[in-house]
């Protein structure tokens, strides 16, 4: 196990999520200029029906489980799994609540009495994650091309598009693609080719790994040896600074620095697998500024609204 392992499996024992929003500053706000931050546990939960269909037969004693994912850690870590109901020969649902305008990074998994394996897209290739935005109460259909031991084998179709600043017409470049299981980034004229999907619907989500666009996310229908052409206004958000402070048990990691592990690419989250496992390095976190002996604290600017995830390692 890495240091960064050890580090952030015993991150205190803290995991926080938060949305953060514009709010008045109060006469005690520490740090002139200074943003609150208000925690999504405020927020509504809402249920989300997942219904999945499988291209490809499955045995019948496995169970299809719903993986959702620790996107601060690694996606190989910390993740929970809920089992599926099995509602005809090829679909099956659960039903899950969920903290509504965050997202969630999810896939599916088959488990038997001696293995479990992982949903593999119409490439043949792992899938790493799909990405969900929870606006409210609804319902999620996707579609699992095949598994190592039976892959898909049928007609494919593909989504070609553009993204655009909806501020200045200006192309978005590195943005998240994802449907069917496949990932792209958009390119420097935000242009991007997601293909080999199997034909059907599926969720098109395009996501802002450092927060900075409103995420966009609509069923995209995709027909058998044909292109599916969209082209995306984005919404570009505000930013305000935020202070975080934490105050840790006494003799925690004398000697050492204090990181901010959090889901955003531009605070260390490389959203890819390292050699490790994890989807960061350690050194590229930002460290937090010990200010006395178990007080430390973080000033950042980040954008309003975004769905920031963060554990202190």
């Amino acid at each position: 196990m890495t240091l960064l392992h050890r580090q952030i499996t015993r991150l205190l024992g803290l995991s926080l999520s938060i949305i953060l929003l514009i709010t008045p500053l109060s006469a005690c706000s520490i740090l002139p200029g200074i943003g609150s931050v208000q925690s999504n546990s405020e927020f509504p939960l809402a249920e989300v029906l997942f219904r999945a269909r499988t291209a490809v037969e499955i045995p019948a004693d496995a169970k299809m489980m719903l993986e959702i994912l620790d996107d601060v850690t690694g996606v190989y870590f910390n993740s929970s799994r809920f089992e599926m109901t099995r509602e005809g020969e090829s679909v099956y649902s659960i039903r899950v609540p969920l903290k509504v305008s965050t997202e969630i990074k999810y896939r599916y998994v088959l488990e038997d009495s001696e293995t479990s394996v992982y949903e593999h897209n119409a490439e043949h290739q792992q899938v790493r994650f799909r990405i969900l935005r929870i606006n409210g109460p609804q319902i999620v259909e996707d579609i699992i091309a095949g598994w190592p031991a039976n892959e898909y084998q049928g007609p494919v179709g593909q989504i070609t598009g553009q993204v655009i600043d909806q501020a200045n017409n200006a192309p978005i470049p590195n943005l998240l693609i994802t449907a069917g299981g496949s990932q792209v980034l958009s390119t420097s004229d935000g242009s991007f080719y997601l293909n080999n999907l199997v034909p059907g619907v599926h969720n098109l989500v395009i996501y802002s790994m450092d927060g900075a666009y409103v995420s966009f996310q609509q069923g995209a229908l995709i027909a058998d040896g044909s292109s599916t052409p969209v082209q995306i206004l984005l919404e570009k958000r505000p930013t305000t600074m935020v202070r975080f402070e934490v105050v840790v048990p006494s003799g925690t990691g004398d000697g050492m620095p204090l990181r901010f592990a959090s889901n955003m690419l531009n605070l260390g989250n490389s959203y890819s697998d390292l050699s490790s496992g994890s989807s960061g390095a350690a050194t590229n976190y930002p460290v937090m500024i010990r200010v006395s002996r178990n007080r430390y604290t973080l000033d950042l600017e980040l954008p309003i609204g975004a769905h920031l995830r963060y554990k202190y390692s």
